[in-house]
């Protein structure tokens, strides 16, 4: 199946979408009239003449990698034309190296010129986004050292995400999240509803990952030497390491030997178009940020996974928010990553630097629940696994929950007492009697009996076991608990003297609604300590 890029909007960099499937797009999913009326205004917006540049100066910068390589080599062999005849002939080998890096240079210049071949037409509107002339009219800025350094780097990241030598990096990145990812909706009868969102996406490897597990996914980058190259890998590749490249042709120091610096990396790993039937698959270009603050993403996504990208941001706070506005009310957000701060330090660029305890201190108070949080999880990124120098990540990984809308008391209550928080107790009145392990994380909701609220999975199943002992039915809202009696009248368990009566709804009293609790954290965790002080609260109650 082939990947289609459809033009969605003017941002930082120019938004595209990349759509997954040859069948026609859905109706809401083609250009409408606004939508080319809107981009032939961007055409005579002298602001879009710099999103245009900046298209066509990225292309460039694919096509002077060669020039510019060849050049640094040159430089380096002119050198030593320069040293003593002695030194000269003692670096004969060395000097037949540097012709052997030439060829893996044009090499490489022949992957980059396929993956922009065809970038001008990438855009489903491109007519009426890219004039055809665009190469010709506007200005040409030539490729800084900071934009070829950039392609370099793209190298190595097909080495990390397409190559059969990556397999290790990407386990220790990919596997954790996926398994999170496959726990948190294990129950989920139609992944194809699940909808997963992938910001800082790279070339595509764990979106694709997420594709394959038949979720519907759409993947987010900003960078077009990441788009141009995901286009290429996944539109174009045929077959199963069908190209090559040369990715440490360019790391000049800490060669144990001279053969790892030239040795060369097949991809893709895996056929690209092997997906699961009718699978929905999209990946968007420009600011996360700015793409994802849109109505229609606004509390529209299952689960949000970031690896290795809420450090680009500026302002990390920013991030924070988008993510949470951007997930349905029980949607997870998934995480692993360092902290880099790719702006730190850097001249003309604003940041902010948060340490870990203060990022989760912020997550808290914007509303997540985290369910898991490990520390010191060891990562590697686009690592040459031959270097003498190695660099690893402790990195972090954290699943957060953003709670349901609206919370029941009870369900907030339990939460809460997963992540050992005793302001709630407090605040609910709960005795301080249970010290058992933390609850369970809960998967997924769904609508209670009264088809008004959220009710978790888990609690929903504690909760009829609790009813099957207790012989009563147990109906509760956001504001306080209700308890009824079944009509059998079964009495098994003696609680709640007054609710004898089987056509009797009390509302009951905090008292008894932390005894209720208790029951309920006994039967979740079947702790001992739990269900021994439930017994002791609920008889206590029963000879009020």
């Amino acid at each position: 199946m082939n990947l289609r890029i459809r033009f969605i909007s003017l941002f930082a960099i120019c938004a595209v979408k990349l759509i997954l499937g040859e069948s026609p797009l859905p109706a809401d999913d083609r250009m409408n009239t606004n939508d080319v009326k809107a981009c032939k205004r961007r055409l005579e917006d002298p602001e879009w003449d710099d999103e245009r540049i900046h298209f066509q100066k990225i292309v460039r910068t694919f096509g002077a990698y060669e020039r510019y390589s060849r050049h640094k080599l040159k430089h380096t062999g002119c050198y030593i034309e320069t040293l003593p005849p002695r030194h000269q002939e003692l670096l004969s080998n060395y000097r037949e190296h540097l012709k052997a890096m030439e060829k893996c240079v044009t090499e490489n210049q022949e992957i980059f010129n396929s993956i922009v071949s065809e970038v001008s037409h990438m855009f489903e509107n491109h007519d009426d986004v890219y004039s055809p002339n665009d190469k010709d009219t506007l200005p040409k800025l030539l490729p800084t050292v900071f934009d070829l350094d950039k392609l370099q780097a793209v190298l190595k990241q097909i080495y990390r995400d397409w190559s059969r030598e990556g397999e290790q990096e990407r386990d220790s990145c990919y596997t954790i999240i996926i398994e999170e990812l496959e726990r948190q909706f294990s129950q989920k009868k139609m992944k194809e509803d699940v909808r997963v969102l992938l910001p800082g996406a790279g070339l595509g490897r764990l979106a694709h990952e997420v594709v394959r597990r038949g979720y519907v996914t759409e993947g987010n980058e900003f960078s077009l030497f990441m788009l141009f190259t995901s286009n290429f890998i996944l539109n174009k590749c045929q077959g199963v390491l069908a190209h090559t490249v040369y990715p440490f042709i360019h790391q000049i120091t800490n060669n144990l030997n001279h053969n790892d610096q030239i040795r060369p990396i097949s991809f893709p790993d895996i056929d690209t178009s092997d997906l699961p039937k009718n699978s929905r698959f999209s990946m968007t270009a420009g600011d996360f940020l700015d793409v994802y603050a849109t109505p229609e993403n606004t509390a529209s996504w299952d689960a949000i996974v970031t690896c290795f990208f809420i450090d680009c941001a500026h302002n990390i706070v920013a991030m924070f928010e988008r993510i949470y506005g951007c997930l349905k009310p029980g949607g997870v957000w998934i995480n692993l990553g360092p902290l880099l701060y790719h702006f730190a330090d850097m001249a003309g660029e604003d940041s902010i630097e948060p340490s870990f305890d203060f990022l989760v201190e912020i997550i808290k108070k914007l509303g997540f629940i985290i369910e898991k949080q490990l520390e010191r999880v060891p990562t590697s990124y686009a690592e040459n696994t031959q270097s003498m120098l190695r660099y690893s990540y402790h990195s972090v990984f954290l699943v957060c929950r953003k709670p349901c809308e609206p919370l029941t008391t009870l369900t907030h209550l339990l939460l809460s007492c997963r992540n050992s928080d005793p302001r709630f107790f407090r605040n609910y009145r709960l005795p301080m009697a249970y010290s058992g392990p933390p609850l369970h994380h809960y998967p997924r909701y769904r609508r209670s009996l009264s088809s008004e609220l959220f009710i978790d999975e888990q609690l929903l199943s504690a909760w009829q076991q609790l009813e099957s002992v207790s012989g009563r039915k147990l109906i509760f809202d956001d504001r306080s608990c209700f308890v009824a009696s079944k009509s059998n009248g079964m009495q098994k368990l003696s609680t709640w003297r007054k609710l004898l009566s089987t056509e009797t709804i009390l509302r009951l009293n905090n008292q008894e609604y932390s005894s209720l609790v208790s029951a309920l954290i006994g039967f979740m965790t079947r702790d001992p300590a739990a269900c021994q002080f439930a017994k002791m609260a609920t008889t206590t109650n029963s000879m009020q």
